[in-house]
């Protein structure tokens, strides 16, 4: 369990079903507790994968910032869905998502709305696998080797 702190950082790399690879790192990265539903905050952004966790417009699909939902506890910001329900998994749904790397695995063709997905730019990619790794900050890098 992550505690209220200000001192991890998120990577989260994927590959697309082209085996084109993506990396993006958030330099700072904390889930709240239960009181607050486990609440997201991100921030700091850079990386090749978009920042799909916040965007500007539109607001409403910003996952930071937002409680923790799943298909029994529906805390998302979607006045009329349950979209843990709707889309597949528990996420810090908003309405609904701009990314959902907790979807069912499927290709582009399939049931594509409720994928695995992660929105770059105005494109769905649709994930072949997702990878979320946290780490303490303690300085600039996120991987010392």
């Amino acid at each position: 369990m992550i505690i209220y702190c200000v001192c991890y950082r998120l990577r989260v790399e994927v590959h697309d079903w082209n085996e084109t690879y993506y990396v993006a790192e958030y330099s700072s990265f904390y889930i709240r507790d239960e009181n607050d539903i486990f609440r997201l905050h991100v921030t700091g952004h850079s990386g090749n994968l978009s920042n799909a966790l916040y965007t500007d417009t539109p607001s409403h699909f910003n996952h930071d910032g937002q409680p923790f939902s799943t298909y029994d506890r529906d805390n998302d910001g979607s006045p009329s869905a349950n979209c843990a329900k709707i889309f597949g998994g528990g996420y810090w749904y908003n309405d609904c998502y701009i990314s959902n790397p907790t979807g069912p695995y499927c290709q582009e063709d399939e049931n594509h709305s409720k994928c695995m997905v992660w929105w770059d730019d105005d494109n769905r990619m649709f994930l072949r696998n997702i990878t979320w790794s946290i780490r303490e900050n303690r300085g600039d890098k996120l991987y010392d080797n």
